[in-house]
């Protein structure tokens, strides 16, 4: 009963050994990948936080991540060619680098700020109607320009706003590195709002389509984001990772006067039938005399001129009083 235990232990164990050296030759193992990467962008975090030359200061502390771990530029260039063309294995191997670098960042309590969009739903007047959780770009025609397309549906309203926002990694031999995002509005009118920004950092960027004539009086008509990671042919491996992005749409109701008709001749007669809002536009009541007044300066005569045609005369017939016969009167004698 022992005997077949230890053969399927041995055996598992056999197994994970060759899973664990199922790379290449010349290939360094994943658990040691990821422990460069990770140093690899504290690093050039570091780097891109001082002022000054950020591209020498770069340059200078990923060589000395390499000795740290005793490989060379070439070695850590072969293995990001392998491990770009296995994303599924570079996307969960980055799933564990942020989830490490976000617990240095609360222990040490800088770095990293707590995403106030995080816990956000795709409802609700502020609300998260785009996301993904890392978007890949590299040196190569075809694969350096991803671009997102949002339709809107009938929650997206006038004077709605929005915002783009993301994280950049890069990772690159090269100290140059140049990348753009681009944030772009277009309206049912055809009119376009956008706002562009360049990328040459591990940073955070943020593009938004604020507040204006367009966003108040045009309805959306739908929203791109792009990314395009600019290289030259000859650069070695060159990999930009867009990290979290995500558009954020925030709400700005319209004030009421613009939706209450202020032609006096569109507005209910009964004015305690209106919101209170709307009452300062009807007409002041005390600023006109509802009882017409005559002309000054005319006669009597002019008066009753003037208003001839509006006279009617009533005839009323008197009765005819028929008074009793008159009785002669005796003179009294003493």
């Amino acid at each position: 009963m022992q005997r077949p235990i230890a053969l399927l232990a041995l055996s598992l164990s056999v197994l994970l050994v060759s899973c664990e050296n199922d790379t290449p030759k010349g290939i360094m193992p994943e658990a040691q990948m990821e422990n460069i990467l990770y140093d690899y962008h504290r690093a050039t975090a570091m780097a891109d936080k001082g002022g000054g030359d950020a591209s020498q200061r770069r340059y200078v502390l990923v060589q000395k991540v390499f000795e740290k771990y005793g490989v060379s530029e070439a070695d850590f260039d072969s293995s990001m060619v392998y491990y770009s063309g296995n994303a599924l294995i570079l996307k969960n191997m980055y799933e564990r680098i942020d989830a490490r670098l976000k617990r240095e960042s609360a222990e040490v309590g800088a770095g990293l700020q707590t995403d106030a969009y995080a816990n956000l739903s795709s409802e609700g007047d502020t609300a998260r109607i785009w996301g993904q959780k890392n978007l890949w770009l590299r040196n190569d025609a075809g694969e350096n320009v991803l671009s997102v397309t949002l339709s809107p549906d009938s929650t997206f309203l006038l004077g709605d706003t929005y915002m783009m926002r993301f994280r950049s990694k890069f990772v690159s031999k090269e100290r140059r590195k140049e990348a753009y995002a681009l944030f772009t509005a277009r309206f049912d009118n055809d009119s376009v709002v956008s706002e562009v920004s360049r990328v040459s950092g591990d940073l955070e960027t943020e593009l938004s389509i604020p507040e204006c004539e367009f966003t108040r009086k045009h309805h959306l008509k739908q929203l791109t984001a792009t990314f395009y990671l600019n290289y030259a042919s000859p650069d070695p491996l060159m990999l930009w990772m867009v990290s979290n992005p995500q558009i954020i749409r925030f709400r700005h109701p319209q004030p009421m006067a613009d939706s209450v008709a202020t032609d006096s001749t569109l507005l209910p007669a009964d004015s305690l039938t209106l919101p209170l809002d709307s009452l300062s536009l009807l007409p002041d009541s005390l600023a006109f005399d509802s009882v017409p007044v005559e002309d000054d300066h005319l006669t009597t005569d002019e008066i009753r001129e003037k208003h001839q045609g509006d006279r009617t005369i009533h005839v009323v017939k008197k009765k005819q009083v028929v008074l009793p016969p008159s009785r002669p009167m005796r003179r009294r004698t003493r």
